[in-house]
Order: C-alpha cells, then structure tokens, then sequence
C-alpha cells in the first residue's frame, strides 16, 4: 500500500523530544455483492472507503511507540464517547503499541495470542474479496475466542530469530472474568507453524469456553498451503473442534486462494462450507477481486454469498 507522509519532521514540544511522525494510507472499493444469508436474492451494489492513520515515534533511548486508527473507527468511536479514552468499554476501535528490546506491548482493537500465533484457512495466500465472503460463511471461526468479551485486548510478543511468543488479555463485560491466551509460532526447514490456547471471557452465569489449536503452513513455488485445527469445549461445556485448510496460488498478476472449514459443536451440530477468493493486479495499487463463499450452519440452512468489484489502495 502506498503511503502518502503527512508529516516528516520532528516536533519539538520541549527541548529533548524525539520525532514523530504522522503517515496516512487509504482504501476504497466498489462493485457488486450479493449478501443474502438466507436464500433471498438480494444482489446490490457495493462500496466503502477507509483512511488510515498511522502515527509513531521513538524515545532518545531507543524506546519505539505508535498508535493506528482508520477513519471510520475514529467516527465510530466518537459517537460512544471521547477518542482516545475507553472508560466505557466501547471506545476501542484503534490499537497502541510500545515496543523495546524487551518485546511489544499492544492495547486496543488487535489479535489475542491464538489469533496472532495461528494462521487461520482463509489467511493461506487469500487476495481478499470486497465483500469478505469467502471467510464469513457457516463454519468459519476467524478470530477464535476473541471478541467473547467487550474486545479491548492487551497483547505481549516477543521475537526471537525465527520463533515467537505471545501471551494476550481480554477484558470481560460486567465484571466477568477475563480471557486469557498464550500462542507460540515459527518456521522450521520452511515449515511454519503456530500452538496456542486460549480461554475466553466469562458470560453471565461465569462459563467459560476453551481451545487449544495448532496450525501448520508449507510453500510449494507458487502454491502454499496450511491446515489449522483446535479442539475445546464452548460456554455450554460441549465439546468443540474446529477445522480450516487453506491453498493459495499466485502466478503473474493473478492469484487465487481457496478454503474449507468446519465448526463442531457436541449435541448442537455441525456448521462448515468453503471459500474461494481471486485477483488480478492490475498495478499501481488497484486489483480486479472476486469472492464467493458458500457455508451450513448446524440447523442446515445454506448461506451463501459472493461479490465482484475493484479494490483500491493509497
């Protein structure tokens, strides 16, 4: 994505500041999707435009700090209270990160440990669709336990050659508990791969669901692959296994991504369906992209849905 510098220099407030500097990027796409989940046809145009703010700086000693929000989260977050200020559990739409030799530290609207160590089906070489339907079908649990709670999550990685480990926080609503995850992930021999658990906030009884997954992803020229599952139990205390493979293929300008996933749940049912996902580049930051994905959820009712248009980036 190109960035367009809002501000270069260093702004000096007091004597001894460090720079800091303001970059802003953008996004924009339209085209057509149907987004029916429920058997109707309900074919319409698409479109949406983000603008993204980026902002970071370093300490005299080193210590880098930053702050990310997109436009639409900042109005978003202006009708629930000030920004910036997340007294009220629903200001959260943006992320902070201070980072060090010690690691990085990140708050706000970011992935707990499981999401951030795990790569999920739909994340193996997708190109994306405007729309986002061939990761938002039955079956397809994106983001794990993470959202359970009023989803102001505090995350700390550490990197060290080619591993990595994280340990993450999840506010609970109410004065639930709050959830908790530890992931670890690397690459051996080209082989990249991502262990993780997590324990999700308490509802209002003070249940708790669980899950611990594994995830493994292997390149092949031009084709990847990767494969993730995890097993743990939901809120109700039934058992509960999720499963996602993924492919993705790029050649040229084109790129093509497809993937399965199943949802199981004991004694409720089990949800799954695919996705397929395809771009071509047409340089300078715009790309052709078709999305299609097709899920049942454990009642047996089909959803589908699909969307093709032009995303654009700045």
């Amino acid at each position: 994505m190109k960035k367009v510098l809002f501000a270069t220099t260093a702004i000096v407030a007091f004597a001894g500041a460090a720079a800091a500097d303001v970059a802003v990027s953008g996004s924009a796409e339209l085209g057509i999707a149907d987004l029916d989940h429920n058997g109707d046809d309900e074919l319409g145009f698409f479109s949406s435009v983000d603008v993204r703010f980026s902002m970071t700086g370093e300490t005299d000693g080193g210590l880098a700090f930053g702050a990310t929000i997109d436009l639409d989260d900042a109005l978003e977050t202006a009708t629930n209270g000030e920004i910036g200020d997340n007294t009220d559990n629903t200001s959260n739409d943006y992320t902070i990160f201070v980072s060090g030799a010690f690691g990085t530290l990140t708050f706000g609207d970011t992935d707990g440990a499981m999401d951030w160590a795990l790569t999920e089906g739909g994340n193996v070489g997708n190109p994306g669709s405007i729309a986002d339907g061939e990761t938002s079908y039955s079956g397809y649990a994106g983001s794990y336990l993470d959202g359970n709670g009023d989803g102001m999550i505090a995350r700390y990685d550490y990197s060290f050659g080619d591993y990595a480990f994280a340990v993450s926080v999840e506010q609970g609503v109410a004065d639930a508990e709050n959830g908790f995850a530890v992931g670890f992930k690397g690459n051996v021999a080209g082989v990249s791969f991502g262990i993780a658990h997590q324990s999700g906030t308490a509802d209002a009884t003070g249940d708790e669901a669980e899950l611990t997954g594994v995830s493994l992803g292997y390149g092949f020229g031009a084709l990847n692959a990767g494969i993730m599952i995890a097993t743990g139990e939901d809120r109700a205390g039934a058992d509960r296994d999720l499963m996602q493979i993924g492919l993705g293929y790029s050649a040229g300008a084109l790129s093509l991504h497809a993937n399965y996933a199943e949802d199981d749940v004991d004694g409720t049912g089990k949800a799954d369906g695919f996705g397929v996902a395809a771009k071509y580049d047409l340089g300078g930051g715009a790309g052709v992209h078709f999305g299609y994905g097709d899920g049942t959820n454990a009642a047996g009712a089909d959803n589908g849905r699909w969307s093709l248009g032009m995303a654009m980036s700045f």
